[in-house]
């Protein structure tokens, strides 16, 4: 094992356990700049330890993780891997090698363009490696066999959705046509996957967790509601699902409230924060239902997620953003809520329906300031600065943002940003996720 993979696999490990040691923290900046300086330097000429370190070393800061992908995955090619090596001469171990890195690759590239709405980097088309088989895993010690072939499954499906319905060229049509023939595939990955890695809360481990937050958060991203929605964009309200978003909602909060249970949440890759990010958008939706009940679950839910999206903060910037920014909008609803219980407009009680029905929007519009600033960060920064996510929270720009491309606004799909900003209150409408820094955010008001 080369050093810079040595420090590499040190620094994933120093991450797992910073739930159960706080003195591990101070460790992971230490083995990631070791690992960064040595695989930079090119010490040694083992290129495969280099693909390794390089999609290891996503586990140090969210807004290096893109780059580093990049990295490992040019520089597999470079070195073939895309290929199919079982024909070739080389020796038995390193034919499983090549295959099983492949679509590793494969997966942490499939995963951050979700996240971030960002191209692929790797096109299956332009690869003829063989599916993962068990005999692949050959040598390898109480290995993840099935969870690193259905994980791979899944990703493929995600790949695939993705390209086919969520590209800029597609029409409103194809994109419904898409989302269809994907609830089938989903629908039979998970009559097929085995037990060792089907949901359990009462035994849950990280494995089993990363495989159901990627498929919900995937399920949550395909179905929630369009912001928005114009007479063009009626034919999507077909793929709106409230049963399945809010069952994907609920999975996620309890995958992450199982965790936080056993202080196992350190032990999640950096797309747990985005998986969180999706969940707490759609559920903020529900807040002020006006079904009690289901407000009630989703106050529930919220506070797991919060709790969740704290601990997340201590080992993640991106999280770190996330929390100051949701704290600060939770803070303002529950004032609202409080406001409009205690003082009761006098107007309102002579009002007619539609007055009665302005003035209530109206008070829920003053009661929250909606941000919409546009905050960078240098990708050297590791740091959230707090004055900074008070900039994002209350500064107040103009509530459009003109496509690059064709000059339209952008409402219910940027293709800049896939799948991001998708929500069904007015209030959280066009919450983009714009992922080319450490935390950078385009939010605006969405009401017509």
């Amino acid at each position: 094992m080369s050093l810079a993979l040595l420090n590499a696999v040190l620094l994933v490990g120093a991450h797992a356990l910073t739930s159960q040691d706080d003195s591990m923290v101070s460790l992971l900046p230490v083995f990631f700049q070791r690992a960064k300086m040595l695989v930079e330097s090119r010490v040694g000429h083992d290129r495969l330890g280099y693909i390794q370190a390089a999609l290891l070393m996503t586990w140090h800061a969210d807004v290096d993780a893109w780059h580093w992908i990049g990295v490992a995955t040019r520089t597999a090619m470079a070195l073939g891997v895309h290929r199919d090596a079982s024909h070739s001469k080389m020796l038995p171990v390193y034919k499983r090698s090549f295959t099983r890195l492949w679509w590793i690759l494969f997966q942490f590239d499939t995963i951050s363009s979700a996240s971030a709405g960002r191209p692929q980097v790797i096109n299956l088309a332009d690869s003829d490696v063989p599916d993962l088989q068990y005999s692949h895993f050959e040598g390898i010690p109480a290995a993840e066999m099935d969870f690193v072939i259905y994980q791979t499954e899944l990703c493929k499906i995600i790949s695939q959705t993705m390209r086919d319905g969520f590209s800029p060229r597609v029409s409103m049509e194809t994109r419904v046509q898409v989302i269809r023939r994907t609830d089938e595939y989903l629908g039979e990955f998970m009559l097929q996957i085995p037990a060792s890695i089907q949901l359990r809360f009462s035994n849950l481990n990280t494995w089993q967790s990363v495989l159901h937050l990627t498929y919900y958060n995937f399920v949550l991203l395909l179905h929630r509601p369009t912001p928005n929605a114009n007479m063009e964009d009626q034919i999507l309200e077909a793929c709106d699902d409230a049963i399945l978003c809010r069952e994907a909602t609920v999975a996620i909060g309890s995958i992450f409230e199982a965790l936080f249970s056993q202080k196992a949440i350190s032990t999640l890759w950096f797309y747990s924060n985005h998986a969180l990010f999706t969940a707490i958008i759609y559920i903020l939706n529900q807040f002020n239902s006006g079904t009690p009940l289901l407000a009630a679950k989703s106050r529930h839910t919220l506070d797991i997620f919060l709790a969740s999206l704290r601990e997340l903060a201590r080992y993640w910037t991106y999280a770190k953003g996330l929390l100051q920014l949701f704290e600060q909008r939770v803070s303002k609803l529950k004032e609202g809520d409080l406001a409009r219980a205690d003082a009761p407009s006098l107007t309102s009680q002579y009002a007619t329906p539609e007055q009665s029905g302005s003035q209530i929007l109206d008070s829920r519009l003053n009661s929250i300031t909606v941000a919409s600033s546009q905050q960078h960060m240098s990708e050297t920064s590791s740091e959230w600065n707090d004055g900074n996510a008070q900039v994002l929270a209350n500064s107040i720009t103009e509530p459009s943002r003109l496509d690059s491309n064709n000059g339209e606004m952008a409402t219910s799909f940027d293709p800049t940003v896939g799948f991001s900003g998708a929500s069904q209150d007015p209030l959280l409408d066009d919450l983009l996720l714009l992922d080319d820094s450490v935390f950078d955010f385009l939010l605006y008001e969405g009401i017509n």
